[in-house]
């Protein structure tokens, strides 16, 4: 299951100008057999153009909707042919030995693989650790930037959950776990990504993250206590992650005012 093991990389995109090569570049070192699905939000800048004029992948397909993370990764995964999906953000960058390290997880018959996720950019933001959730020992909070999963169990579970604004990769990731999903981390399978570039981006994704987690708090209020939370100051009591926690407070504060209908799949 090593060498001979294709992988379909899903990507969503939108206005990755000035990330999208770095990203094409990283996609065509890898090991065969593989190929490339972006689903682009319809950019506004140079990204499909570069998309389209970039020869370096024998299989890229690309497609251009105006639709939500969620959707655009659906529809990537609806056109893969095979057996195995990883999305991965079209802003990172990774080693040629990506996929080879996914394969060699993937031989002990796992359903899904979360990578991990190195940042890069302003200290500040990088040093920061996400607020983990547990289910079955395995981190459902582990991002669809750099996350594989068996197209079978994907498909079976109906993929992600296109009503959610956010945290649709956190829902993917318990109801997989919930259907008794084989599940681990690779800490090989290593990406390299991009932090926010100034505060208020910065603070604006803290908002969404915390009002993913009150999207999911409200879909699973029956069940949340199975779920089981990290260390929410594990980066600290600094003056920038409390600022952080702060706004993902506000964010899951609206959540649950707004107290929108989030359906399960």
């Amino acid at each position: 299951m090593l060498s001979g093991t294709g992988i379909s990389i899903v990507s969503t995109v939108r206005n990755e100008e000035s990330h999208i090569m770095d990203f094409l570049n990283s996609v065509s070192g890898l090991s065969q057999p593989y190929e490339l699905i972006i689903v682009d939000s319809e950019s506004s800048d140079r990204t499909g153009d570069l998309i389209n004029s970039y020869s370096g992948i024998p299989q890229l397909k690309y497609i251009r909707k105006n639709c939500s993370r969620g959707e655009g990764r659906n529809i990537g995964a609806s056109l893969a042919k095979y057996d195995y999906l990883l999305f991965l953000d079209g802003d990172c960058e990774f080693s040629k030995d990506l996929l080879d390290s996914f394969r060699r997880i993937l031989s002990g018959d796992y359903q899904v693989v979360a990578g991990l996720t190195e940042l890069s950019g302003s200290p500040k933001f990088s040093r920061l650790k996400r607020v983990p959730l547990y289910v079955g020992g395995f981190e459902v909070t582990s991002p669809s930037s750099n996350l594989c999963y068996s197209r079978k169990l994907f498909n079976s579970l109906g993929g992600f959950n296109q009503e959610l604004v956010t945290a649709e990769d956190i829902d993917l990731n318990i109801r997989a776990m919930r259907s008794g999903a084989k599940a681990t981390t690779c800490r090989d399978c290593v990406v390299r990504a991009f932090t926010r570039n100034n505060t208020w981006s910065f603070l604006s994704q803290a908002f969404w993250n915390g009002y993913g987690r009150g999207q999911l708090r409200i879909m699973y209020k029956d069940s949340w206590s199975d779920i089981t939370r990290g260390e929410r100051f594990g980066s600290g009591f600094t003056f920038t992650n409390i600022l952080r926690l702060s706004w993902a407070f506000f964010g899951y504060v609206y959540a649950l005012i707004k107290r929108g209908k989030y359906p399960h799949k």
